[in-house]
């Protein structure tokens, strides 16, 4: 899958874990991807909370 993909799901389930649900991912799977994804943009996509 796309990394554009999972940030998408994440977006669009307003919640990380329940796109992680949704995608049948692990949450450290999702997670590499989004922070790859910012990291290669160079912006950050999401507010990270604990």
């Amino acid at each position: 899958m796309f990394i554009l993909v999972k940030f998408v799901a994440v977006v669009g389930c307003n919640s990380f874990i329940k796109a992680v649900i949704k995608l049948n991912m692990s949450k450290q799977t999702v997670s590499c991807h989004i922070y790859a994804l910012e990291d290669r943009l160079q912006v950050r996509l999401l507010h990270w909370t604990i």
